[in-house]
């Protein structure tokens, strides 16, 4: 029996001196009477296709799933991460269900306003394991609030207990999953890390340099970064480069607030025809 290395992972003949059997990296060559061997090289080919394939599907899953304005579910690697998550609210067009989502490793808050941090929706969402991740910078306001909004001193317990404040630079490590803190214009902004993916959720901010920096491949962004007095388009077109930019941070509900209202179809006219926009369902989960 020879052994040689192949350059076509799929190479399968017979020859007049045997059968070539692809087991990767190497192809052998040998008799009828070698069946042991013949056994164990299609268990290493089968897997080191299976490996190969798990290697390949790694790097693809990743999904979103947005609830209207700034409330976004990830599952990455088998993990649910989620980003200023505020529960079902007709005012600001959101459509999460807290009570059908379980098995949360992380919740991450920009800041504490009421459109990004709803305590009542963090503890409906925390289960034993599960972190909640937000700025040092407004650890008092948010303490302040939930003497407000948990009715109950068990349920302040549960909740404070899930807490663990970040700041600017911070890392924390969710398994493979990396998510750093980046400075924001309000409280802060998240840069999701897995594998070679970088998706930035922006928060409550407008593009700011860190962000340009780290050249994220997705982009979660609030329609106000780049439309109304507040706005920095020449930022944002810098940030956005060849990234796919989802919109986030408005509804298309002309009942919900007025302010944030915008019609999906008229949000391509903001942007150059070379913008990846890509605008998301509500309660869809969509792959990347």
């Amino acid at each position: 029996m020879t052994q040689r290395p192949v350059s076509n992972p799929e190479e399968w003949k017979d020859g007049e001196q045997g059968r070539k059997v692809f087991t990767a990296p190497f192809a052998f060559t040998w008799g009828t009477s070698d069946w042991p061997l013949r056994l164990c090289a299609r268990l290493v080919s089968q897997w080191w296709k299976n490996i190969s394939g798990e290697m390949v599907k790694a790097m693809s899953d990743v999904a979103l799933e947005w609830f209207g304005h700034a409330a976004f579910k990830m599952q990455i690697a088998g993990k649910i991460l989620f980003f200023d998550p505020v529960r079902k609210n007709t005012l600001l067009g959101t459509t999460l269900e807290p009570a059908t989502e379980n098995n949360i490793s992380a919740i991450f808050i920009s800041h504490e306003h009421w459109d990004h941090y709803d305590a009542d929706t963090i503890l409906a969402l925390t289960s034993p394991g599960t972190k909640t991740h937000f700025p040092f910078s407004v650890a008092s306001p948010f303490s302040c609030r939930l003497t407000f909004e948990v009715e109950d001193k068990q349920s302040l317990k549960k909740l404070t207990q899930s807490f663990s404040p970040v700041r600017i630079n911070d890392e924390i490590e969710i398994d493979d999953i990396s998510v750093k803190c980046l400075e924001a214009t309000e409280g802060l902004s998240f840069l999701i890390k897995y594998g070679q993916k970088k998706i930035l959720f922006m928060g409550d901010s407008i593009a700011l340099e860190d962000m340009i920096e780290e050249k994220p491949d997705i982009i979660l962004f609030p329609i106000w970064a780049v439309e109304g007095e507040e706005s920095d388009m020449e930022n944002f077109l810098k940030l956005a480069g060849e990234s796919i930019c989802v919109p986030m941070h408005f509804h298309n509900n002309p009942d919900s607030l007025p302010n944030f209202f915008i019609e999906s179809d008229k949000l391509q006219n903001l942007f150059p025809q070379n913008i990846k926009l890509k605008v998301l369902e509500r309660n869809v989960p969509v792959e990347f």
